[in-house]
């Protein structure tokens, strides 16, 4: 059993001044731990394959994001050029759907509330990984080079 923790860490690896990784490689990073979850999408802006659908997809939604599994996320990531921006966080299954509340989907509450794991693309600048799981931190720390932790008391309210 992996210790229960509480981290934000934001990815920086460049090439060329450009950011050298996708939401696909986190999502690559953490296979196999992300199998049983349901991904609340919201938020998004890419370029690729199947970008305008997704994303029109999410504007029909309202404010309400969509959901995938973690299968379909996957699929999705890897059909996408560029991760521009988006949301997306993690839930357990448990033969269901998600039973939550506005606070579940909202991450200045991340550290008390049901979210597994999040991650968000900024600008195409950076990755932000919100993380209770120690070995997700080990993983990404493995993998990427420019992994900061940032100073929570800046991420959640309660803080």
């Amino acid at each position: 059993m992996s210790e229960q923790i509480v981290r934000v860490v934001t990815i920086h690896d460049l090439k060329n001044h450009v950011l050298a990784l996708d939401l696909k490689d986190v999502l690559d990073t953490l296979r196999g731990s992300i199998d049983a979850w349901a991904w609340h999408v919201d938020d998004l802006e890419c370029t690729g394959a199947r970008s305008r659908e997704v994303c029109d997809a999410i504007r029909r939604a309202e404010g309400r994001g969509i959901w995938l599994s973690s299968a379909e996320l996957v699929d999705l990531a890897n059909s996408i050029d560029q991760t521009i921006d988006g949301q997306f966080l993690a839930f357990a299954v448990d033969g269901g759907p998600p039973n939550l509340t506005q606070t579940d989907l909202d991450l200045a509450f991340f550290s008390e509330n049901n979210c597994k794991l999040g991650i968000r693309v900024v600008d195409s600048s950076f990755i932000e990984v919100y993380l209770k799981d120690e070995q997700h931190l080990k993983a990404l720390k493995g993998r990427f080079r420019d992994v900061r932790e940032p100073d929570l008391s800046l991420y959640f309210l309660n803080r």
